[in-house]
């Protein structure tokens, strides 16, 4: 896995939906009712505006020449055809700005492209007083500034720039703060263009200078060392007459696998015989290099000559950040921002891959912490495979942290308790993701291939909507 921890999907509903898949609304229909609620929830935020403190009132959406803000709308003056960085700047300064998000009405009024061009290169909005990054030669889905001395900063963001980023269908602005204000609300964040960019940005926020650069032993190089449950069968002979495809997966598994996690602190040691009881770390089982969840969870008896590099520090770095996007979660499911709430979801999902990408601007970067993915990796998996083994039928298919079952039963409920899935919104709790025709699933699972089965599996059940609740 490179960058993304987990492919999480699925929406989050009042309760299971039960239509067959052709029943389903469409995209389309799903984007309008997404749109047409933050719309809603947009005007109630006007009415509640003077309630609303701190960061939420540094984001503004610029719609055409319209400036929108919490609690207030305006034109900024010079704004228009031609302007650059150094005149948006100038509302940082002036307004308190931190973030100004762009419409593609918004795009067309100041003379930039409504499309990033496939190569783009220097453009005339680029101009600013103050100093940029270096790499920042090019339109990009997020620009900044800053003034002399860090005296004030400014983030562009343009969503649709950027074909990955959740906020990219809200081109009606009153609707895209909406969503802005609540996902800032929910979690102290201010969205950084990306998942992983937010998540390493709070984390950076949170620890400051208490994060230091740790030495990392060979195995922790292996990008692909706790992989990710992928596993598809042929069907039983009593499957072989069930009529349906079930699915259902773990709400924010790797977001929960997160919570209580021993992390490494200090320098590792190498050893030839591991330690009395497991620390974080590396060890060297049958099967390979493993982070210490695999190593706890290995159906052998625990071998004190295993070759091990451990640590004999540690820290639960990741507790506060797990606290925040857990809080987080549970309030943008209670106001029902869907997008805000897809967004937080990117957040732990990306951010989990970010730990071990190798992709930084600082060589001495200290949130390179490649133990920190393993171990989150290998918690989430060791968790399902345990549950998986407690059930009453076992799943035909597991994708990360999706199972799915051939069965008879018509009722994804009643069928939940018969296997012993625990239904529900929260972390942990398994979410119906929904059904198929068994008959199609069975020809799916005569592909060879486990990744052409499973990704056949979930084709048939429509998963995949990144802005659901997870």
């Amino acid at each position: 896995m490179s960058g993304t921890a987990t492919r999480e999907s699925g929406a989050h509903a009042p309760g299971p939906v039960t239509m067959s898949p052709e029943r389903r609304p469409s995209p389309a229909t799903l984007a309008a009712r997404e749109t047409a609620s933050a719309a809603t929830r947009a005007a109630l935020d006007v009415s509640r505006a003077a309630k609303r403190i701190g960061a939420c009132g540094t984001v503004a959406v610029l719609d055409g020449l319209n400036l929108h803000a919490l609690g207030r709308a305006s034109v900024p003056h010079g704004l228009g055809p031609g302007a650059n960085l150094c005149t948006c700047s100038a509302l940082a300064r002036d307004g308190g700005l931190r973030q100004l998000w762009l419409t593609p009405a918004a795009l067309e009024a100041l003379g930039l492209p409504v499309e990033l061009p496939a190569k783009p290169g220097p453009h005339g909005f680029l101009e600013h007083f103050g100093t940029a990054p270096a790499s920042q030669i090019a339109l990009a889905p997020r620009l900044s500034a800053w003034g002399a001395g860090g005296s004030w900063a400014l983030e562009v963001l343009v969503p649709s720039w950027d074909r990955r980023s959740p906020w990219r269908r809200l081109t009606y602005a009153p609707a895209l703060l909406a969503e802005l204000v609540d996902f800032v609300d929910a979690t102290g964040m201010l969205w950084k263009g990306s998942g992983a960019v937010t998540s390493d940005a709070w984390l950076r926020a949170y620890y400051g200078a208490k994060l230091e650069r740790l030495e990392w032993p060979p195995p922790a190089a292996d990008a692909n060392l706790e992989p990710n449950l992928l596993t598809a069968r042929r069907p039983l002979e009593d499957e072989a007459r069930a009529r349906w495809l079930m699915a259902f997966d773990v709400n924010g598994m790797y977001l929960s696998a997160a919570s209580s996690l021993a992390l490494p602190a200090g320098q590792y040691a190498h050893e030839d015989e591991a330690p009395a009881s497991p620390r974080p770390g590396y060890w060297h089982l049958a099967t390979g290099w493993a982070a210490t969840p695999t190593m706890r969870a290995f159906p052998w008896p625990f071998a004190p000559e295993l070759e091990a590099y451990t640590w004999a520090e540690s820290h639960r770095y990741l507790e506060p950040w797990y606290r925040t996007l857990r809080d987080g979660r549970t309030r943008l499911l209670e106001t029902g921002a869907g997008v805000a709430l897809a967004a937080l979801k990117s957040v732990y999902r990306e951010g989990v891959g970010r730990f071990g990408s190798v992709a930084r601007t600082r060589s001495d970067d200290p949130l390179y912490v490649p133990y920190w993915r393993h171990a989150v990796q290998a918690e989430a998996r060791t968790r399902l495979e345990r549950h998986v083994a407690g059930l009453s039928q076992s799943p035909v298919a597991v994708d990360v942290d999706c199972l799915f079952f051939l069965t008879a039963a018509r009722k994804p409920e009643r069928f939940a308790r018969a296997l012993g899935l625990r239904l529900g919104d929260g972390l942990g709790a398994f979410r119906f993701v929904g059904m198929a025709p068994a008959r199609e699933a069975r020809e799916a699972l005569e592909e060879p291939n486990i990744h052409g089965a499973v990704k056949a599996l979930r084709e048939l059940v429509k998963m995949g909507d990144d802005n659901a609740a997870k």
